[in-house]
């Protein structure tokens, strides 16, 4: 009993010290290997351990112990390949059949060598702690597997909650899109109207401009009328006063002269009278009718050279006369004299053939005295020596209404230019050629 005794205790030292050793293996084996899951290395750790301290107590022929052992690392590695069957398969079936084949081997032995008497209550109590131990394991492998069970299902619900989450934010994005896209297109919208609405400003302030140019060029036009007239008044009223100065300061045949300019006076010499009118003409403040009279005599005298000069001369001061022959023109359409009107048009035209005003009112005046064709001819003059002439154009237009309907395409052309220039609108016209 006493040899027993110390061969048991023999034996407990030497499974420390292989449980010492297995431990510092197990360390360097679980280092070495690639670990996937912390789980599975945890679980292939403790099974390889078990499977060593069999393997000890093998080597010190302690069958039952290694038995257990073998019986319980099998028990693991079968655990392990049922629940991470991915975690290196082929390594753990490999250790999974070598503990089954070493517990097999183990109980043969224990089979062949029979239970010693000395060795029953020993072994008794070793079977008991390690039923203990097993049952310990057991439950602390139950107490894992709920555990684990319980973080599975968290985690699934935890997966599921934020599957949902993401559902709903993808929603809630989508829907985001959607209001970003009808924003989008509303700026887009307002963006295309700020844009039309800047180039109907442009537009309006060039209208305004040109409104405000066209009446500039009116009232420029009514002060050079006003300036004209005002012109010719002075020189009615100077040629009145010199016809008062020499009717009183001449003898009988002066006044004669004054009274009928191209007839010689009785016991008066033509050469006298090429001299006075000569000399009336050349006097200071003399007009137009002077200078025709003078050439007029000149002529009748044979001094075909001096009456020329005379002419120029009388064409050179009708020029100067010419706001007056325009504006009196324009007075006496506007108050239905057109004949009158044709002959003052007709006087500013002789003595300015490229006066575009002068041209334009003796235009209206053969138009109103119903000459259509010369006032064509001469408006359309009117228009080639200034296309921007709005009261040549809007004249022309009048005319080709007048002319048909084959005309009217190119009136309204000519009206909208007129409208364009700044001219009036006419009612007429507007219903015509249906300008709005």
């Amino acid at each position: 009993m006493k040899g027993s005794h110390y061969q048991g205790r023999r034996r407990i030292w030497a499974g420390f010290r292989g449980i010492l050793v297995c431990g510092l293996l197990g360390c360097a084996v679980s280092s070495a290997l690639e670990v996937t899951a912390p789980e599975a290395s945890e679980r292939w750790t403790s099974a390889y351990l078990l499977m060593e301290e069999g393997g000890r107590l093998w080597q010190t022929d302690d069958f039952a112990g290694a038995a257990t052992r073998y019986r319980e690392a099998a028990v693991r590695f079968a655990l392990l390949q049922r629940e991470h069957p991915e975690w290196r398969p082929e390594l753990v079936s490999f250790r999974l059949e070598y503990c089954r084949l070493k517990q097999s081997e183990c109980e043969a032995e224990l089979a062949k060598a029979g239970t010693q008497p000395e060795d029953t209550d020993a072994l008794r109590e070793h079977l008991q702690t390690e039923r203990e131990r097993t049952a310990s394991l057991e439950r602390r492998l139950a107490d894992l597997e709920a555990r684990r069970t319980r973080e599975t299902a968290a985690l699934r619900a935890e997966l599921a909650t934020a599957q949902e989450t993401a559902t709903m934010r993808e929603r809630e994005a989508s829907q985001l899109r959607g209001k970003l896209a009808e924003v989008s297109l509303a700026k887009a919208r307002l963006e295309r109207q700020e844009t039309r609405r800047a180039a109907a400003d442009g537009e309006v302030e060039k209208l305004r401009q040109a409104l405000a140019t066209a009446l500039a060029e009116r009232v420029e036009q009514e002060e050079r009328a006003m300036a004209a007239h005002q012109e010719a008044e002075r020189l009615r009223a100077e040629m009145e006063r010199q016809r008062k100065a020499l009717t009183a300061t001449s003898g009988e045949w002066e006044r004669e002269f004054r009274l009928r300019p191209l007839t010689i006076p009785q016991g008066v010499s033509r050469a006298a009278g090429v001299r006075f009118w000569t000399s009336a003409a050349a006097a200071p403040g003399s007009g137009l009718v002077e200078a025709l009279l003078a050439a007029h005599w000149e002529e009748r005298d044979g001094s075909r050279e001096d009456a020329a000069q005379w002419r120029a001369a009388a064409l050179e001061r009708g020029r100067a006369l010419l706001p007056l022959w325009t504006g009196l023109s324009r007075t006496c359409l506007a108050q239905g004299e057109p004949r009158m009107a044709l002959a003052l048009a007709a006087w500013g035209v002789a003595c300015a053939p490229e006066d575009v005003a002068a041209l334009t009112t003796l235009g209206a005046a053969c138009l109103q005295t119903g000459e259509p064709q010369a006032a064509e001819r001469i408006l359309r003059q009117a228009v080639a020596l200034s296309p921007t002439a709005s009261e040549a154009q809007l004249c022309l237009a009048a005319l080709l209404a007048q002319r048909g309907e084959a005309h009217r395409a190119e009136g309204r052309r000519w009206y909208e230019a007129a409208l364009r220039g700044g001219a009036s609108r006419d009612g007429v016209l507007d219903t015509y050629y249906g300008v709005k």
